[in-house]
């Protein structure tokens, strides 16, 4: 649909549509397949030269747009079978549905190294938490500090 900039806005444009009242919003992210930091930088108000496509109408009757999906040059259409439209709008709707389907994420970088100090495995000595000689564990009935904690080298005297 060939289309006119009726105004531009920090999240999108708004488009004149040709036989409709109200106006269609081109979010940032639909002005190009490349990313906008500002909608200055690929529209300008009172542009009429912009192709752009219904990827959606919601409930209450507000238009979305795409730029992204039709050739500017030609007003060829670059995603005919809504594809790329429909996977936008699903991403749109459940956000967190993709990262669901993927299970969790699971950390498997464990350092393949022996402390020299402690000798425990999976960390260095500068990151060994370990002190030698100056705490030590104690049990409850051989200090009047707490109860199974580290305690200070004077309770051990």
């Amino acid at each position: 649909m060939y289309s006119a900039v009726a105004s531009i806005r920090d999240f999108g444009a708004f488009i004149a549509l040709p036989g409709f009242r109200s106006h269609g919003l081109v979010h940032i992210s639909q002005l190009a397949s490349f990313k906008v930091n500002s909608v200055d930088e690929v529209l300008a108000e009172g542009d009429v030269n912009v192709w752009v496509k219904v990827i959606d109408v919601d409930e209450k009757g507000k238009v979305s747009l795409s730029m992204r999906s039709v050739n500017q040059s030609t007003g060829q259409d670059q995603d005919p079978q809504h594809e790329e439209a429909m996977r936008q709008q699903e991403r749109r709707k459940n956000p967190f549905d993709a990262q669901s389907k993927r299970g969790p994420i699971t950390l498997n970088a464990v350092l393949n190294t022996v402390c020299p100090q402690c000798g425990g495995k999976g960390h260095l000595k500068s990151e060994c938490m370990v002190a030698k000689g100056t705490f030590d564990m104690i049990s409850f009935e051989s200090c009047a500090c707490l109860s199974w904690l580290v305690v200070c080298a004077s309770c051990l005297l």
